[in-house]
């Protein structure tokens, strides 16, 4: 870390020390000691969230089991990718006291032994794991899960393959679950999630799962071919999120079904006059609208409503309300 880093921390307002701070370590690391003043300790030892990148090129010369006498008690939030992701997310679980987020982006040619794994501390609340593809990935992923399963309560998976969400069933704690191109086992045990009020995913076989589920309040769908007229979603929705393009006039079956729900987000509909229908129509809705690459840019949103409703026009009242448009 280069000094005038070390003098900025010094001078920083405590706010700054709220933001996710990126680390990134430079070839042998020699001892503990050096790993924990680097990462934890230091000037960087007043950071609640950290994000540790490890390289190829990174050797650790001691045991990332090993367990501080001093534990930290400011990382809050941790963040490990690369090579020795997993690693790296060990030694913050079993030495970060008040570590509450831990997110893990696996290198899928990290190579460790599951019996070296040594979980002693496991208290977390929120866990997001991305290309837990081996076998030897997986059940440490299963491990953690079965070590925080009652105070997580959010988890996140993407690309992950054939972990077992057994430990999760029946689940008092999680409320957010988010899935997204994996192929999990066990997926029947998110039907026993009687608290469970945010799922995202792309699986339609899953939202099969939660159509009757009470708990369920806000869905985000990103997977395509969904015909929303025909489908039958949790009665207890308030906020729906489609990633794809979807038929308007499906969403407007949709919505006459599900008198809850009060914020949709959507693609701007390829028909472009059909965003003015929707306000008008569903004036207690909020609606995001998202970029969408195939809409007509010749003509302006003001134009479409002026087209669909001169009398709005005519009274000057042309600019919708709960109207968000996005760029993505």
């Amino acid at each position: 870390m280069k000094l005038d880093v070390a003098w900025a921390i010094t001078h920083m307002k405590s706010i700054q020390f709220e933001k996710l701070w990126e680390i990134s370590l430079n070839g042998y690391v020699t001892d503990k000691e050096e790993f924990v003043n680097t990462v934890f300790g230091g000037p960087l030892r007043k950071c609640r969230r950290k994000k540790l990148i490890t390289q190829e090129g990174n050797k650790f010369g001691f045991s990332y089991n090993e367990v501080l006498t001093e534990p930290d008690t400011a990382t809050q939030e941790f963040h490990s990718q690369g090579c020795h992701a997993i690693k790296t997310a060990i030694f913050a679980l079993n030495n970060c006291q008040y570590l509450t987020k831990l997110c893990i982006e696996c290198d899928i040619y990290e190579i460790h032994s599951s019996s070296d794994l040594q979980i002693r501390i496991a208290y977390l609340k929120e866990l997001r794991l991305s290309n837990f593809q081996k076998k030897k990935h997986i059940l440490f992923a299963e491990e953690i899960i079965k070590r925080c399963k009652d105070t997580l309560t959010s988890l996140y998976f993407s690309s992950c393959d054939e972990t077992d969400l057994k430990p999760l069933k029946f689940s008092k704690a999680l409320t957010h679950l988010a899935i997204e191109n994996c192929s999990l086992d066990t997926l029947e045990v998110i039907a026993t999630l009687e608290q469970l009020q945010h799922l995202e995913t792309e699986n339609k076989d899953l939202l099969e799962l939660v159509k009757a589920m009470k708990s369920l309040k806000s869905l985000k769908y990103s997977g395509s071919n969904l015909n929303c007229a025909n489908f039958k979603f949790p009665s207890s929705l308030t906020s729906l999120h489609f990633q794809e393009s979807i038929r308007t006039a499906g969403l407007k079956t949709l919505l006459q079904i599900h008198p809850l729900i009060r914020e949709v987000t959507l693609p701007i509909p390829s028909k472009r006059h059909q965003v003015a229908e929707l306000l008008i129509e569903y004036k207690n809705i909020k609606f995001n609208f998202t970029y969408n690459h195939n809409v007509s840019q010749s003509m302006s949103f003001i134009d479409d409503f002026n087209l669909l409703y001169p009398k709005l026009k005519e009274q000057g009242d042309i600019r919708p309300i709960n109207t968000k448009f996005q760029s993505y």
